[in-house]
């Protein structure tokens, strides 16, 4: 007797919706949109709330949000047909694009590659500035007058550090190879192939469509519209998109298929991948890695990729299963106390669509390797004078920073993690494997820190 066919598992609208309005309520969000992509359609896709608390209009799946920073894999997507075209390649020096750029790190110009920028191992430090000049052309002119005086987190090419400043700076030697200013580029290598017909970078345009308005709490607790809206053309590339639920499911397709959208290969199966693979050691406790424009992690022997997006008060979050053929892509207005609630949401609907728990349970600590602590023990600082002490006290290994101290448990032979006392905040120390000497960096919460003994970056 032949056994009927298996049911393909499927989304309990229901409970998926009670998830949604009961985290928006605790968390004060006005609009949210959802959608989930499933082995190559939308399988459900919903708004929930409000455009604004002044006018009541409804979210919809078509309903304009910021992505924030998952704005940056819409950029690596586009610098990655550039690289299948031959215009680009991801391990060429940048000074050979852009003959002006000046570093402070000395020969850091001729270091420095498109691989590191979009992997953020550049060295480079991160900074956001939501308000500024609405000309064009400012990307080019903002670097020119701030990239010099940047000062570095790390060498370049040796640590992850999440850098905005990397992005742009990408962003600009596109830039120079095409002619083209970045929005024009979005718009002819990404928006429009894969029919993301509302997505741009320009408020003038995103106002003409539905769109959820920024909302912030006032000081009377009441939640209010947050003006202005904010807008800097210098700095689009790292954060400024507008974009909707159904837009980012077309682009979560071009990933799931491995490249292809509309019965075409706009991205060479090779050039996703390499945005999917591991490039840089984020050093946390679930092993998180950073690919080129994406992140990745594996839970319970399921990778997820994706990237969080913050444009305060907007919030973004994509996720893919690219083996299962999911994606999850979730915006809301206000995104403050909001992160929590989006794990919960993403998960749900992971966990119905996959039928397994794909969340990994806490790390369980080990036995501390005291062979390690004389190279780590000492001071160290970060880029802009925050300190952390590694000391041995009665046999254990201990950290000070300037909010607090802890001791320090054993999870990974290069990973000790601690909570200072009275606090929830969970320390994250890494140490690079590849150092066999005494330490002259650490990574604590995903920052380089140089040891104290070592000249001044």
């Amino acid at each position: 007797m032949t056994e009927p066919p298996s049911k393909s598992p499927t989304i309990d609208p229901r409970c998926l919706e009670e998830l949604c309005c009961k985290s928006m309520e605790h968390a004060r969000v006005p609009g949210l949109a959802l959608a989930v992509v499933h082995r190559g359609n939308v399988v459900y896709a919903r708004g929930f709330g409000v455009t604004s608390v002044e006018c009541g209009t409804s979210v919809t799946v078509d309903t304009l949000f910021r992505t924030g920073s998952t704005t940056k894999p819409l950029i690596g997507t586009m610098i990655m047909r550039l690289v299948d075209s031959g215009l680009l390649e991801l391990d060429r020096p940048a000074k050979r694009y852009v003959p002006w750029l000046t570093l402070s790190w000395p020969a850091a110009e001729d270091e420095i590659t498109l691989r590191m920028l979009l992997s953020h191992t550049s060295g480079l430090p991160t900074e956001f500035a939501p308000h500024g000049s609405q000309d064009p052309a400012a990307l080019e002119s903002s670097l020119r007058e701030e990239l010099p005086r940047y000062r570095f987190v790390a060498p370049p090419g040796k640590f992850w550090s999440y850098s905005n400043v990397g992005i742009r700076l990408a962003a600009h030697i596109v830039e120079i190879v095409t002619g083209e200013l970045l929005p024009r580029l979005m718009e002819r290598l990404v928006f429009e192939p894969l029919e993301m017909r509302r997505t741009t970078f320009d408020p003038l345009m995103a106002m003409t469509y539905p769109l959820a308005l920024p909302h912030e709490v006032d000081d009377d607790g009441r939640l209010r519209v947050a003006r202005p809206l904010t807008n800097n053309a210098a700095r689009l590339a790292a954060g400024g998109a507008f974009s909707s639920a159904l837009d980012m499911a077309n682009f979560a397709k071009l990933h799931l298929m491995r490249g292809r959208f509309g019965g075409q290969q706009l991205v060479s199966s090779e050039s996703i991948a390499q945005m999917h693979r591991p490039q840089a050691n984020k050093y946390t406790l679930h092993e998180d890695f950073y690919g080129l424009t994406l992140e990745s992690d594996l839970a319970n022997g399921i990778q997820r990729i994706g990237h969080p997006g913050n444009f305060p008060p907007y919030g973004c979050r994509l996720t893919m299963v690219v083996d299962e053929g999911i994606a999850v892509i979730l915006l809301v207005s206000r995104a403050t106390e909001f992160s929590k609630s989006a794990t919960a949401i993403v998960d749900s609907i992971l966990l119905q669509l996959l039928q397994r728990q794909i969340e990994p349970s806490p790390p369980s600590a080990h036995i501390s390797e005291s062979g390690l602590w004389q190279r780590i023990t000492g001071r160290y600082f970060d880029h802009i004078g925050n300190s952390a002490q590694l000391s041995v006290i009665d046999g254990n290994l201990h950290a000070t920073l300037d909010d607090g101290s802890c001791s320090l448990d054993c999870y990974r032979s290069n990973l000790y993690c601690g909570k200072p006392k009275n606090s929830d905040r969970l320390i994250v120390f890494g140490f690079p494997e590849s150092c066999q000497e005494q330490l002259e960096y650490i990574i604590v919460n995903n920052r380089p820190f140089r040891r104290e003994a070592s000249e001044t970056l």
